[in-house]
């Protein structure tokens, strides 16, 4: 809340200015999905992007602020949405404007409560009953988006969902040769043994301590859970993990008095990362002062919580490096014949998965796939982001592997 009145406050006195820069579009659209894609899978919602052909990949603009808003619209989305799903559309509206918009199936917001919800504090019903969010993060996004040239319109039907629409104007890089971040994903532990190693994931939030469990699980590693400080601390004594993830912002006893106690203990070699939705520079600060190991923000990525395994407790993960594909690069061909190699039930998932458009669960399915047939889990993988379905159940299709 602090953080919020803070950066409205700045924006009100003209003390927020843009920062522009060369960027990848395309790749921050890959960063925010993958950053929310979980989330909205563990409410059984889908969450879809579609950036049409001609949105150019290189542009000139404030990465930070477009970040900022996509995160915050497609957050509540996923928070104000119980079935369906989010879509996102990315499209060129001329040589400097692009616009996006975010569609979701959700609560709706009254047509005379429309007007109050870009007002500081101002938050329609749905939000009330949510009982989450400040009624800042909308004017905020707003007065960003004001910022970098464009506006916000939203339009609602109660029971029946919200989109809210934004444009932006921003210049073609004066490079088209911008580096891209590179990712990894990790596949598995090489070394150590991963069931010797216990985590405790402490949160309030279930579906924040969801998100990390179905990270972690799939590694081996021994996971249990906390939903406050008061407990974490009662868990570490009866099972003394190598590692905690601590939220700071805890009812009973925050984050900050429950890494108090454990540090306090002779006995303890626990390393605790601290995970909080906080942007505050100085708040980071105040957190290693006090004495956790490390900081997180929140939306996490993957490769936060693998860097942050690798250095604080040398664990050595087997991870694919990748790049977002360049616009001069040609996707991998396969055939159907290719596809033979391929587990028969595993086949079976990611064709069912496809037919009823679960975009997530294609992607992890297709990350599933052995590191030898690792071409065709390149192919699938970048036609199932590219959303070519038709192309996908052609391929399972054509030598009738189900009969």
């Amino acid at each position: 809340l602090i953080n919020n009145v803070l950066n409205l406050s700045k924006i009100e006195a003209g003390k927020t200015t843009l920062n522009p820069v060369d960027f990848d579009l395309h790749s921050l659209l890959d960063e925010v999905e993958q950053m929310l894609y979980i989330k909205a899978e563990e409410k059984g919602l889908q969450l879809h992007f579609d950036c049409a052909d001609d949105v150019p990949r290189f542009i000139h603009g404030d990465r930070v602020k477009l970040h900022q808003v996509l995160i915050n619209l497609i957050n509540n989305g996923i928070k104000f949405t119980r079935e369906g799903g989010i879509s996102v559309r990315i499209r060129h509206q001329s040589e400097s404007v692009a616009s996006f918009e975010i569609e979701d199936t959700g609560m709706g917001i009254a047509p005379d409560e429309i007007g109050k919800i870009f007002e500081a504090f101002g938050q329609s019903q749905s939000g009330t009953i949510a009982k989450e969010g400040t009624g800042l993060g909308l004017p905020i996004s707003r007065k960003f988006v004001q910022l970098m040239g464009g506006d916000i319109t939203v339009r609602s039907q109660l029971n029946r969902g919200t989109t809210f629409q934004f444009n932006i104007r921003a210049t073609l890089a004066a490079s088209q040769t911008i580096q891209t971040r590179s990712s990894r994903r990790a596949i598995a532990i090489a070394s150590p043994q991963p069931s010797n190693y216990r985590l405790l994931i402490v949160d309030d939030k279930p579906v924040n301590r969801q998100l990390l469990i179905k990270l972690l699980a799939p590694f081996g590693l021994s996971l249990k859970e906390a939903r406050d400080g008061k407990e974490a601390v009662e868990v570490w004594q009866e099972w003394q993990p190598h590692l905690i993830w601590m939220d700071l912002r805890m009812p009973i006893a925050d984050g900050y008095e429950a890494a108090k106690t454990i540090q306090s203990q002779e006995k303890n070699q626990t390393k605790i990362i601290a995970i909080t939705a906080s942007v505050l520079e100085e708040e980071k600060a105040v957190v290693l002062a006090s004495g956790f190991d490390d900081f997180i923000r929140k939306p996490f990525r993957e490769n936060d919580i693998i860097r942050a395994l690798e250095k604080h407790l040398q664990i050595e993960f087997v991870c694919e490096e990748f790049s977002p594909a360049a616009e001069d690069v040609k996707p991998l061909v396969i055939v159907a014949d290719d596809l033979k190699a391929l587990p028969k039930m595993w086949l079976q998932k990611f064709y069912q998965a496809i037919i009823e458009g679960r975009v997530s669960a294609t992607k992890n399915l297709a990350r599933e796939i052995p590191p030898e047939h690792k071409k065709i889990a390149t192919a699938l993988l970048d036609l199932a982001n590219r959303y070519e379905f038709e192309k996908i159940i052609e391929l399972i299709e054509k030598n009738n592997y189900f009969n």
